[in-house]
């Protein structure tokens, strides 16, 4: 786990994040841009003004960020298409749930809000900055900064490359004429690939020129490698996606974890778990029962001179206290349930009882063997 926490607020049900790395880029970009164009070499303004005046203009644009994204959210509620979690980049943000993707039309309209708000918000600032032009002129500057960055802001998102929202608009189409959702999300991120690369380049020139502004060649490089990055975490989560609708928990747990009893020693557990290490947890069972789970995590809780005394009931964690799964569920469901971090265990309940139990880990690897399946029958 990382030193820092992410910073996360809840925005309309929709859990928003964005990564201290991502952050601290961000934040740090728009210093830059900020201080690169201090009103105070052409506007009579104290130097203390004028950092007010910068801290000021860093966080009304990430507002502007949170703004975009804030459409994109209230665009899915209305079109039934809510995002349990969305994680924020330079450009926007991308949805890190595992839920059912719905239609293209509604994907394409759900990725038309971001740039549109984005668009009238510039209109609306470009409006303040005309009107306050004559008033004061450090105000004026600050709304057209912010107009500028709105309007960068739109444009950017337009191109057909994911995850900009120009990029998702194209695999909607792509996703539309094939009917396979994971294939329009490959087609659009190698679209967006090169868009990267691209953008990269001319960032690198704009940094090495003598332009005014060069920082903007900073804000291209920054945005290019967050489309990288996301891009190719989008393909995996779009095949984890789709194998996810023909798969259930209870497919997924069936005859999957191996057993012991709750009388055997830590050391005999050790074996068990070693010999069927992708099975996940094993079940601790007694009198026929299934009374609670162990893992190797419980056995790291004991040093290795007790692992020969101590049981498997002293050491397990009892299955009370495990959150629980219908069988029936969706294993995308199960996912969406990992994505808190505090959970690592979680119980699927049939109706003769627990059918079996998934960590994060062995449900990845069940969803991926889905995927490696539907590749060879398509081959």
């Amino acid at each position: 786990m990382s030193q820092f926490a992410n910073p996360k607020i809840e925005l309309f049900g929709s859990v928003v994040s964005i990564r201290m790395p991502w952050l601290m880029a961000i934040a740090f970009a728009l210093g830059l841009s900020a201080f690169q164009l201090a009103p105070n070499r052409v506007i009579d303004h104290h130097t203390v003004v004028w950092y007010i005046n910068a801290v000021v203009l860093v966080c009304a644009s990430l507002g502007s960020i949170m703004f975009h994204e804030l459409a994109h959210t209230l665009a899915g509620r209305r079109l039934g298409r809510p995002s349990d979690r969305v994680s924020l980049y330079p450009l926007g943000g991308v949805a890190e749930d595992y839920n059912d993707p719905g239609k293209p039309l509604d994907d394409a309209l759900i990725a038309g809000a971001g740039p549109f708000a984005s668009a009238l918000l510039a209109l609306v600032l470009g409006v303040c900055w005309s009107m306050t032009r004559s008033v004061d002129p450090l105000i004026a500057h600050n709304f057209l900064f912010l107009a500028s960055a709105n309007l960068v802001l739109t444009l950017a998102n337009l191109l057909p490359g994911y995850p900009l929202d120009g990029g998702r608009i194209f695999r909607a189409f792509v996703w539309y004429l094939h009917d396979d959702f994971a294939f329009g999300t490959r087609v659009a991120v190698v679209y967006g690939q090169a868009i990267a690369t691209f953008a990269i380049a001319v960032g690198l020139v704009i940094v090495g020129s003598h332009f005014s502004w060069s920082i903007a060649g900073l804000w291209v490089i920054l945005a290019a490698w967050a489309v990288t990055r996301t891009g190719r975490q989008e393909v995996t989560r779009s095949l984890l996606i789709s194998a996810g609708a023909s798969l259930t928990a209870g497919e997924a747990v069936r005859g999957l974890n191996p057993h012991v009893r709750a009388d055997q020693p830590l050391d005999e557990v050790l074996e068990v778990l070693l010999a069927e290490i992708r099975a996940g947890p094993a079940l601790v069972t007694e009198n026929g029962s299934v009374i609670g789970v162990i893992s190797l995590n419980e056995l790291r809780r004991y040093r290795r001179p007790e692992w020969l005394s101590v049981p498997a009931r002293s050491a397990m964690i009892s299955v009370s206290t495990l959150p629980k799964l219908n069988e029936h569920a969706s294993i995308r469901v199960l996912l969406n349930e990992f994505a808190d971090e505090r959970l690592e265990t979680l119980v699927v309940v049939g109706d003769e009882g627990i059918a079996g139990v998934l960590d994060r880990r062995v449900a990845m690897e069940k969803l991926l063997d889905r995927v490696r399946e539907a590749r060879i029958d398509r081959t």
